[in-house]
C-alpha cells in the first residue's frame, strides 16, 4: 500500500484551509506537483529549513460541509495536527543552490545531472510557494520529530557539518540503487511532459503510464495522444486505514462467532479465512 507525500506549486504561504473551503480552489489552480511515497526525498528536504516547518488540521484537508471532512472528524476528531513544510521560491532555491557541492560529494558526482535537472524545474514550474503535503503518510499525527531532526541535520550542513543519521540513510539509499532508479528515489514522480525530463529518464513514458496505473495520476491514453495528463485527486489515506480496520473486524468476529456457535477451532479458522478473502476482494473493489 502506498503512503504518497506530495510538492505542490501554490499559490498559499501555507496549507489551504478547509475550514475556508480553499481546497477547491486549490485543485482548480491545478499547478505542478510531484510524488513521492512514505516520505520526502532527498531533494526534497534540500529545499527547506527548520524555519519551515509547519502543523495544519487533519480535519482541514477538506473542505468544510463535505463528506470526507465528516468521515475525517469521525475518524481523527477536531483537534488532531499533522507536520507539514511550506517556503518561497526564491528560499528554495538559494537552498538548492548553497547544498549542492555538500549533497554531490555524499550522492556521487554521478549524479550531478538529475540534482541541476530538478533545480531547474523548480525554478521554473514551482512558484511562488513549494508545499509539501504530507497528511497521506503513516502515523503523520506523531511525525514532527522526524521532520525536525531532518532539517536540523540540513541546517547543520549549512554550517559546515557532516550529515547526520538521517542524511546519512537517505545518502546510503541513493548509493546502494541502481543508477536508472536514482531519479526516483532523489526527486520523486511528476507529470509526463514535465518530470523526469527525456534526457534523464528515456524510457519516461511507459514509467509515467505505469506510476499513473498505481497512483491514479495519469491517464494512459493521454500519454500516447502526449497530452497533458488530467490531475486526478487522491484518495484519502486515512479513509483507507478505517477500511482496512473494518475489514479486520469483520474477518476476526466471523472466526469468534464461528467458534463461539461450533466450538471448533477447524470451522472458525475456516470462516475467519474465507470472511478475510471476501473483504479483501471487497476492498479492492472500492479501490477501482
Amino acid at each position: 500500500m502506498s503512503h504518497p507525500v506530495f510538492l505542490d506549486a501554490s499559490a498559499l504561504s501555507r496549507m489551504p484551509n478547509g475550514a475556508d473551503r480553499e481546497w477547491e480552489a486549490f485543485w482548480k489552480d491545478a499547478r505542478q506537483e510531484l510524488e513521492a511515497n512514505n516520505a520526502p526525498p532527498l531533494l526534497w528536504w534540500c529545499l527547506f529549513s527548520s524555519s519551515d516547518l509547519r502543523r495544519a488540521r487533519a480535519i482541514d484537508d477538506e473542505d468544510i460541509g463535505s463528506e470526507e471532512r465528516d468521515a475525517l472528524l469521525d475518524d481523527v476528531g477536531a483537534d488532531q495536527t499533522y507536520p507539514y513544510l511550506v517556503t518561497d521560491q526564491g528560499a528554495a532555491l538559494d537552498r538548492l543552490r548553497q547544498r549542492r557541492a555538500t549533497i554531490l560529494s555524499a550522492i556521487g558526482p554521478e549524479n550531478a545531472s538529475i540534482y541541476d535537472g530538478f533545480t531547474a524545474l523548480i525554478e521554473q514550474q514551482f512558484r511562488p510557494f513549494l508545499l509539501v503535503r504530507t497528511s497521506g503518510m503513516i502515523d503523520v499525527a506523531d511525525a514532527e520529530p522526524f521532520f525536525a531532526a531532518t532539517l536540523a541535520e540540513l541546517d547543520a550542513l549549512d554550517r559546515g557539518g557532516a550529515p547526520g543519521p538521517r542524511l546519512e540513510e537517505l545518502v546510503q539509499e541513493i548509493r546502494n540503487a541502481p543508477l536508472k532508479d536514482r531519479i526516483w528515489l532523489l526527486s520523486g514522480t511528476g507529470d509526463v511532459d514535465i518530470w523526469p525530463t527525456a534526457d534523464l529518464d528515456p524510457s519516461r513514458g511507459q514509467r509515467r503510464v505505469e506510476n499513473g496505473q498505481r497512483f491514479g495520476q495519469v491517464d494512459q491514453d493521454d500519454v500516447f495522444r502526449g497530452a497533458a495528463p488530467t490531475p486526478v485527486r487522491t484518495r484519502n489515506k486515512r479513509i483507507d486505514s478505517l477500511v482496512e480496520w473494518l475489514g479486520s473486524f469483520v474477518a476476526a468476529a466471523a472466526g469468534l462467532g464461528t467458534y463461539y456457535f461450533t466450538l471448533s477451532w477447524v470451522a472458525a479458522v475456516g470462516a475467519f479465512l474465507v470472511a478475510a478473502l471476501a473483504v479483501g476482494v471487497g476492498i479492492g473493489w472500492l479501490r477501482r
